[in-house]
């Protein structure tokens, strides 16, 4: 039996249109990713496959050498330096707010990629459909 679900496109748009490239594809893998693991815990199906259908500006905006236009922009205060925040993984911060920060720092610029890396632990496989 499928399982069927939405993320909020107001939440998605908001996300793919940080500025920071990190923050950008972590905050738009974590609303897939949270309503994911959610339909996990509720939901008595369990898929032997999910597949995965991202839209068209996640993938123009999500990926590596992506751009957003300036008047697009949505300026964010979580930014690090990308060399620092690799650097705390081995030896974290004094300060939790930046380990927290750091996170985005430990994936790869990719949406699809981030998304499959995150959910390793998934019993079942993911399909990513552009």
């Amino acid at each position: 039996m499928p399982l069927f679900f939405e993320v909020d496109g107001d939440r998605l748009a908001r996300a793919i249109h940080i500025d920071e490239k990190h923050q950008r594809v972590f905050e738009a893998v974590n609303l897939y990713l949270d309503r994911i693991l959610k339909a996990r815990r509720e939901e008595d199906v369990r898929p032997d496959v999910w597949c995965v259908v991202i839209p068209d500006d996640v993938r123009k905006y999500c990926r590596p050498k992506s751009l957003v236009a300036a008047e697009e922009r949505t300026i964010t205060t979580k930014r690090l330096n990308a060399k620092y925040a690799k650097s705390l993984f081995a030896e974290p911060s004094l300060f939790p707010e930046e380990n927290e920060i750091a996170r985005a720092y430990h994936y790869e610029v990719n949406f699809r990629n981030q998304l499959k890396a995150r959910l390793l632990d998934l019993d079942s496989p993911i399909q990513v459909v552009l």
